[in-house]
């Protein structure tokens, strides 16, 4: 989840304080390090999969006798996923599924397995333009209230 200085966070025995509200997901962690500048990497893999941090990596300098607090801003992130089907029913291999959001243009794409399916995740909040091999099939709205993992199949137009 988190490295400092090229090493895992766990090498400094971290003290995780959870928030009580869920038990798995601390909401603060105490280190005792020395004075000094510290380089901490923000591991996307650590995270919970309905979250994603802000931010990729930041500069941090502890101060010799107090504490020095470090906020990690986190957004909540969504997944989508599902089948992706011609006008007949059969699913489509190797087929290009494009979330465009509307507003900053922000794109990610999957392609689809040879059972069809595609997996789109860290989608922010907003809303989207869902295309397949660039042919618009859907629109999606995230948005705080959606569910974090959201199957949606989608159907290619005939052309």
């Amino acid at each position: 989840m988190i490295i400092i200085n090229k090493r895992p966070i766990k090498s400094f025995q971290p003290d995780i304080r959870s928030d009580g509200l869920r038990p798995t997901i601390g909401d603060r962690i105490l280190l005792r390090l020395a004075p000094g500048k510290y380089r901490l990497d923000i591991d996307p893999a650590g995270f919970p999969p309905d979250w994603q941090a802000k931010i990729q990596a930041l500069a941090v300098d502890v101060i010799p006798g107090s504490y020095t607090p470090v906020t990690i801003p986190m957004i909540l992130s969504y997944t989508v996923s599902g089948v992706v089907t011609d006008t007949q029913g059969n699913a489509i291999p190797g087929a290009k599924v494009e979330a465009i959001e509307t507003t900053q243009g922000t794109r990610r794409f999957s392609v689809t397995n040879g059972a069809g399916v595609y997996y789109l995740e860290n989608l922010p909040q907003g809303n989207y333009k869902l295309e397949i091999n660039g042919q618009l099939a859907s629109n999606l709205k995230l948005e705080a209230s959606s569910e974090p993992f959201q199957e949606m199949n989608l159907q290619q137009s005939g052309n």
